[in-house]
């Protein structure tokens, strides 16, 4: 007996992909914008994150679960890197911002080159 579609496991990834995603850049963007007013150097790595991290999030649960790649696969890996590498770029952000871009002047993180 056959399955209807939307009791398959790609059939409701793929739902989830198609609406998450777009929320999620939605709210990264306002977010990103909210803190660009404000002069927070937060948003720098938020817009790493919106950018980068989550678009080949989003594409390595796409190859994974809608078109069911075994992890072995060349393409699953080169993305998984990807997106490792694009995590530890955010990461970095995010600690320089936290540690450097908000110091004060005549401190030892001020006098760092960021």
């Amino acid at each position: 007996m056959s399955k209807v579609i939307w009791e398959n496991d790609w059939f409701i990834w793929a739902i989830a992909l198609g609406i998450g995603f777009p929320f999620l850049v939605i709210i990264l963007t306002e977010i990103t914008h909210r803190l660009q007013r404000r002069g927070q150097p937060l948003a720098a790595t938020l817009f790493l994150v919106r950018n980068r991290v989550l678009p080949v999030l989003v594409f390595l649960l796409f190859i994974q679960n809608v078109l069911d790649l075994d992890l072995d696969n060349n393409l699953v890996k080169l993305v998984e890197t990807l997106v490792w590498i694009f995590v530890i770029d955010a990461s970095l952000s995010l600690i320089n911002s936290v540690l450097f871009e908000a110091a004060g002047e005549n401190t030892w993180r001020a006098r760092i080159p960021k």
